[in-house]
């Protein structure tokens, strides 16, 4: 996703498609900055295969007009924007929210 948002598919290495046939990024997709903010909305026209690291393959698809990538490369609204492949099997980190804190449980002394 950061890739993404910098426009830096190609430079890290991502090979887009559109079913087979390879494609420049940008005819697929559109990448706006948000003033004033490290954020960017994106705009997909279709699902997009995705090859990269010697085979790997995946596939990006969005159910949603655009979605935000913000700094860190989280994407909102996580429910519009679905992973296929490799890419889909890694994002389990995507399935707690953005706010989630981990908390230790302190031990309650015994009387």
């Amino acid at each position: 996703m950061r890739a993404l948002a910098q426009e830096k598919l190609n430079k890290e290495g991502y090979r887009i498609h559109l079913g087979n046939n390879p494609v420049s990024p940008n005819r697929f997709i559109e990448v706006f900055p948000i003033e004033n903010s490290n954020n960017v909305y994106v705009k997909l026209k279709s699902k997009l295969n995705i090859l990269y690291k010697r085979g790997k393959q995946s596939s990006v698809e969005n159910f949603t007009d655009e979605f935000y990538i913000d700094h860190f490369g989280n994407h909102s609204p996580p429910e519009n924007v679905r992973f296929g492949g490799d890419l889909g099997k890694q994002r389990m980190g995507d399935a707690l929210p953005l706010d989630f804190l981990l908390m230790k449980h302190k031990k309650s002394k015994s009387l």
